[in-house]
């Protein structure tokens, strides 16, 4: 498996996959048009699903679309459906400058905002393929992995202080400007570890 790599999860956690099966063979997955006003798939976790202060990871496959708007949604925990800011919110989306970007606002004792961030042009140079985007924390530290490599990192104690979200939101926005255009979502999942 000279082609594969690790997915990677704080402390023993990680998934093994190989680069020729997050690009092929992934069908039909979850399709975001673009063009459908606030679409998104929502799930509402609880308060018994607070990561609190607790590490996380989030890992979603997908396959980078191109954007319509500004500042799209890939994915998002946040607070309520309605919530796209204030405390207690963790946004992951592409800027208007085809930024990968995760915007992280924790609460409680040190909480503030964090901002994890690919350079410019990511989107493009990711146009149309499969990858595997992780975001992660242990204790004051924040990552952004992909396809198993560290491209972004934040320590601090904004970093590790609360996270008390309640709803997970693929393709999250609720605005049409905010949808992803031709992206697809083939797996998502978040630990508290």
């Amino acid at each position: 498996m000279s082609s594969a790599y690790i997915i990677p999860a704080p402390g023993l956690d990680g998934i093994m996959t190989q680069a020729a099966r997050a690009s092929s063979g992934l069908s039909p997955g979850l399709f975001f048009d673009g063009y459908t006003a606030g679409q998104r798939v929502t799930c509402q976790t609880g308060s018994a699903f607070r990561l609190v202060t607790s590490p996380f990871t989030y890992w979603i496959r997908f396959r980078v679309g191109d954007r319509t708007g500004a500042n799209n949604y890939i994915f998002a925990h946040t607070l309520t459906d309605a919530a796209q800011g204030g405390t207690d919110n963790l946004v992951v989306l592409f800027d208007t400058s085809g930024r990968l970007n995760v915007q992280m606002a924790t609460a409680g004792t040190g909480g503030g905002s964090v901002s994890l961030t690919s350079p410019a042009g990511f989107q493009t140079a990711y146009l149309g393929q499969v990858i595997d985007l992780n975001v992660t924390r242990l204790g004051t530290t924040a990552q952004l992995w992909v396809n198993g490599a560290v491209i972004s990192t934040s320590t601090g104690a904004a970093s590790g202080a609360e996270l008390n979200s309640d709803v997970i939101k693929l393709g999250a926005s609720n605005s049409s400007t905010n949808v992803p255009n031709n992206m697809t979502v083939f797996r998502f999942a978040w630990f508290n570890r």
